[in-house]
């Protein structure tokens, strides 16, 4: 089969790799990360932003002390939006991954398709289910968003 490279362009080898999965997922799921954060954010009180500036705090400081503490929540929902969302995903690992790595959603996927094996298929989509519902429920222990909700 004949190269589809034009002569002196360099081929970059980024399909087909771990490097190439997780730029898919970033490009493909950040959105669900953005949005809560950015929805946190809009709610910020910037009465508290100027409040700390006339006390001299340097912009670091502010970020640091005022704004992620106050949008914590947000970045906690949009990280878990994220992270719920690559675990079960099965597309774009086969598609920008190939078969060289076996994710989780692609076994899943592969037993109800290929294998016919419904009741591991079926099985193994509760283990998913349940261990996703226990990261969610220790995360949110961890962070105590009910000290910022009351």
């Amino acid at each position: 089969m004949a190269s589809l490279l034009v002569p002196g362009q360099v081929e970059l080898g980024l399909l087909y790799t771990r490097a190439a999965v997780i730029v898919g997922f970033v490009h493909v799921h950040l959105p669900l990360m953005i949005l809560p954060i950015y929805a946190a954010c809009r709610s910020l009180d910037r009465r508290l932003l100027e409040a700390s500036s006339d006390l001299e705090a340097r912009p670091w400081r502010t970020f640091w002390r005022v704004t992620l503490p106050l949008t914590l929540p947000g970045l906690v929902a949009g990280a878990a939006l994220f992270f719920v969302a690559v675990f079960g995903s099965f597309v774009t690992p086969q598609l920008l991954g190939g078969t060289g790595d076996l994710m989780i959603g692609n076994l899943i996927a592969d037993q109800f398709g290929e294998a016919f094996n419904w009741p591991f298929g079926a099985a193994l989509a509760v283990v998913i289910t349940a261990v996703v519902l226990l990261a969610l429920v220790l995360l949110f222990r961890l962070v105590d968003l009910e000290r910022f909700y009351g």
